[in-house]
């Protein structure tokens, strides 16, 4: 399969993947869709935000899981700054856990990462986000349980090295001196050499840390190597990780949105991630990634909650605000493989 490109999804035809398209006609078979159409009779948003109609959809990863998972990467660092040695009992718990959530909940819930509360805690929950979105990949790669917990505890332990750069660097509102820059490019390497000599620790987890900033053109850091050198690990983890920070409010920059990220990847795909891992994770996420504001031909606005691998620009939805600019009460779900009168039109940056 080649590169999945956005023209692709432009051009992604209907009628294979819905027959009945070609056997009846457009308009008869749109007008069938009508007659069944559940939105009719809908009624109008009285008592619930749009933040609790958000909240209702399933997360792949409880609320409880993820603050725990938070709390035993930061208790870890914690030890770790005390000079304490490592101690990864906790978190291969935690792993298994995460893991065994993700697994269980993975085609029927929605990829919603940890939320940021503060700057100080960036380095905490990227790292659990980048966990979860390694394991999606790992999970749509075919990877087997083994493989998956120790990919997560990559995941887990990918910026352990950032313990030891200042927190005024790594919250600096500003660019980056070469000097400091240079400094921030020693992380790989000296989260390698606390888990290198750790007999818990797996080759899985320890070429993670040391390879997730490697590019395919050999322009990443801290060994520049390229291609077939960077383990296939490491290279889920790579896109993982600039995924998330590319959705994540920093000091020096508001977010991306979603879509703007996904695009973002697809653009540097050729020279700077294994175009296998980005096509996994563009069939897991798609163009239209979970957790993205669309608006519809009918002028609906809804959040994206799933993926349809038939149809990556057909996804799963959950409509928040009906043409009118009214918003519905119901949680109403949608699938847009089942809809062909209902198609996205463009992304809404963000809803009042």
């Amino acid at each position: 399969m080649g590169l999945i490109t956005i023209d692709k999804f432009i051009r992604e035809d209907l009628i294979e993947p819905l027959p009945k398209l070609e056997k009846q006609g457009k308009i008869v078979y749109l007008r069938g869709f009508e007659r069944e159409d559940l939105i009719h009779g809908r009624s109008l948003l009285t008592g619930k935000s749009l933040e609790e109609l958000i909240k209702e959809i399933p997360s792949i990863v409880s609320k409880e899981t993820e603050e725990k998972a938070v709390r035993i990467i930061e208790e870890t660092a914690k030890d770790i700054r005390m000079g304490m040695a490592l101690n990864l009992k906790a978190l291969r718990e935690m792993v298994k856990a995460l893991v065994e959530e993700i697994m269980t909940n993975y085609k029927k819930a929605m990829v919603r990462l940890v939320e940021l509360r503060s700057f100080d805690e960036y380095t905490f929950t990227h790292s659990v986000n980048v966990t979860i979105l390694s394991v999606v990949i790992g999970i749509e790669s075919g990877l087997s349980r083994n493989e998956l917990e120790e990919l997560a505890l990559g995941g887990m332990l990918h910026d352990i090295g950032k313990l030891k750069i200042g927190h005024q660097l790594l919250t600096k509102p500003d660019s980056l001196t070469n000097q400091e820059f240079e400094k921030i490019k020693r992380h790989p390497t000296d989260g390698y050499k606390m888990v290198a000599d750790d007999p818990e620790t797996g080759e899985i987890a320890k070429f993670v840390v040391r390879q997730h900033h490697e590019r395919q053109n050999g322009g990443g850091y801290p060994a520049g190597i390229k291609k077939g050198q960077i383990n296939n690990y490491a290279a889920i983890a790579a896109v993982s990780d600039v995924y998330d920070a590319l959705t994540t409010d920093r000091p020096y920059r508001k977010a991306f949105a979603p879509y703007e990220a996904m695009k973002l990847i697809l653009v540097g795909s050729k020279r700077h991630f294994k175009k296998k891992v980005v096509e996994t994770f563009l069939t897991s996420m798609s163009i239209y990634p979970q957790g993205s504001f669309v608006r519809l031909n009918t002028d609906e606005i809804a959040i994206v909650t799933r993926t349809n691998r038939e149809a990556v620009i057909r996804p799963v939805i959950k409509l928040l605000i009906d043409g009118s600019g009214e918003r519905f009460k119901e949680s109403l779900e949608i699938d847009l493989l089942a809809q062909p009168h209902r198609y996205i039109t463009g992304y809404v940056d963000r809803i009042g």
